[in-house]
Formats: C-alpha cells, sequence, structure tokens
C-alpha cells in the first residue's frame, strides 16, 4: 500500500512562549522532518508588524524618550500598545494584519502545493489549524521549552540587537519587539503541551532551547515516556 503522506507538503507550525527560540526551533525541526527550508509560505504575523511604517515610526517615537537597555513596566506598556495598534488598525481594505496573516495560511492550504509554515504562541490548542489543513498536509508541531528566567533575558538581548540592526539600516531591517512575558502565559504554555503530547495525531517535537536547542521528545519514536517530555517554567 502507497502512503498518500509521502507525497503531502508539510504544515510545520512552530509553538513557544516569547523568547523560546521558535525561529532556532523552525530550522531544526525543518531539516529532521524533511521541510522545504529553499521554498515555502510563511505566515508569522509578527514579521507582518514589524515591517509595518506606522509601527516603525512608533517605535522610534518611544525610544526618543525611553531607555531600552533598563526597560521599565512603562516601556514595555508602550511596545505592546505599538505593536497591538498596529497589528488591530484595519488598513484601507478593512483587513488587520490578524486578516491578512489568516488569508496567507488558508489559501495556501486549500491550493495545497506549498510547504507552509505557521508561527504559535501555543498558550491555546491550535485546533482551528489542524482542523483548516483538512488532512491534506503532513502536520509537524515543533514546540519550544524554556525557563521564565531565560525567555526573559532573551527577549531584552534580543531587542537591543533588532534595535542596533534597525537604527542602522531601517529599510531592510524590521523594527525591533518588546514583550513582556508574563509566568501565567508560560503555565498555559505548559498545559497546552501536556495536552498536545497526550492526545495529538500529528507528529510532535519538542526542543529544549536553554542555550544549546536539544531534541527532547519525538512522538515518531516509540519507547519514550510521555511524561518526562514536558519541562517548562
Amino acid at each position: 500500500m502507497v502512503d498518500g503522506r509521502a507525497h503531502r507538503p508539510t504544515l510545520l507550525v512552530t509553538m513557544g512562549v516569547m523568547g523560546s527560540g521558535k525561529s532556532k526551533v523552525f530550522r531544526a525541526a525543518g531539516t529532521k522532518v524533511g521541510f522545504n527550508l529553499d521554498s515555502y509560505v510563511s505566515a508569522v504575523v509578527d514579521d507582518l508588524v514589524t515591517k509595518d511604517e506606522d509601527y516603525q515610526q512608533n517605535v522610534r517615537s518611544i525610544l526618543a524618550t525611553n531607555d531600552l537597555d533598563h526597560p521599565s513596566d512603562a516601556l514595555y506598556q508602550a511596545f505592546h500598545d505599538a505593536y497591538f495598534t498596529a497589528r488591530r488598525t484595519p488598513n484601507r481594505d478593512g483587513q488587520t494584519m490578524d486578516d491578512l496573516n489568516d488569508a496567507t495560511i488558508f489559501a495556501t492550504l486549500a491550493e495545497g502545493r506549498m510547504d507552509l509554515h505557521v508561527e504559535l504562541t501555543g498558550t491555546v490548542p491550535p485546533q482551528w489549524l489542524l482542523k483548516a489543513s483538512k488532512g491534506q498536509y503532513n502536520v509537524v508541531l515543533a514546540c519550544a521549552e524554556v525557563t521564565y528566567e531565560t525567555a526573559v533575558e532573551r527577549i531584552h538581548r534580543r531587542a537591543l540587537g533588532e534595535l542596533h540592526r534597525f537604527l542602522r539600516d531601517p529599510q531592510r531591517n524590521p523594527a525591533p519587539r518588546l514583550p513582556k512575558l508574563t509566568r501565567g502565559a508560560l503555565h498555559k504554555y505548559g498545559q497546552v503541551l501536556r495536552t498536545l503530547i497526550d492526545t495529538s495525531n500529528e507528529r510532535v517535537l519538542v526542543y529544549t532551547n536553554e542555550g544549546t536547542l536539544r531534541l527532547r521528545y519525538d512522538s515518531a519514536r516509540r519507547g519514550r515516556e510521555r511524561e518526562a517530555a514536558v519541562r517548562v517554567g
């Protein structure tokens, strides 16, 4: 019998809280599962936001009077407001960035030809996305696990790096983000991850990203203890 899955494109969903290193997980998981890293469709809403001219201008205004080296609660809030203003404000066609990102996802899934990468924070189960794939895609859920302290430090370090690149060449580089991670969000993600490992029929990969990226769990492997695969928070 011919396995039809061999002829399907791949839907690679990277999941993890802010600062967990989803970009690194994407490259590692993509290589592992044979995702076409040279030709694929990307649906990452953050990419739309950070390249938006209004968001970039708001970031410039924020940084004109704030110090990113020592971020205050007010600075985190300012970045939060700028980010979601850009993400949720409809364009002249009445579409938000979430609408545009979803349209890319559904159009790619409907066509069923290209590999597709979707990035999610993972604080809610991705059932809507799995349902939308309609069995036409090989689905891989690549999940990043990280401690709260590491994620917070990585968010700050990443923002500084993004800021320097943006100021050096704003035409080519996206504006920085400075999201504030809460322990509550990390806890919700841990619950979703446990549910996926226990119940998902899709392939689940769990990567620990504490300095060196390491694959800790692969649902395609037999004889692994599922409970031991989850370690977040």
